[in-house]
């Protein structure tokens, strides 16, 4: 937030989105932890991509009490978490064991469907992220605009 707080300073409408971008840019490295020779690096790397999905969450959570409106923002977020999570902790485990069982056949495979599961996972969250830019200033732009109207009035 504090990053964001410095974006936002310097007149940029799309702080939040920043952030996130940086952030879903960092954790990139997370994708192959699996495939590190020495549990030493896999935990720098886990403890890299940690940190900055760490970021993610509360910028993220930014992003909605920005743009949605103050009657919808409590069931904005919470239908936001419960997506999150239903996708995150529920199916991630499932399409692991999925990968495992049907691609490798092979319990000792696990690494694979993990690296998998991240390789495609976490380019398309930041594929999001970028998507979600321009609606994102979009939206502030219209905001600030209504605000400006109605301090007119």
């Amino acid at each position: 937030v504090v990053l964001a707080e410095r974006f936002t300073r310097r007149g940029l409408d799309d702080s939040p989105v920043r952030v996130l971008l940086v952030a879903k840019a960092i954790a990139l490295v997370g994708v192959f932890v699996t495939l590190m020779p020495s549990p030493w690096i896999a935990l720098a790397l886990s403890a890299v991509s940690s940190l900055a999905l760490g970021m993610a969450g509360p910028i993220q959570n930014v992003q909605l009490q920005t743009v949605a409106p103050a009657e919808l923002r409590g069931k904005i977020t919470a239908l936001y978490l419960f997506l999150l999570n239903v996708t995150g902790i529920a199916l991630s485990p499932i399409i692991v064991a999925v990968l495992t069982d049907r691609l490798f056949a092979d319990p000792g495979q696990i690494r694979w469907s993990i690296f998998i599961l991240l390789a495609f996972s976490s380019p398309v969250s930041l594929a999001f992220a970028i998507a979600s830019r321009r609606p994102f200033i979009n939206e502030v732009c219209r905001l600030k605009a209504l605000e400006a109207a109605s301090a007119g009035h």
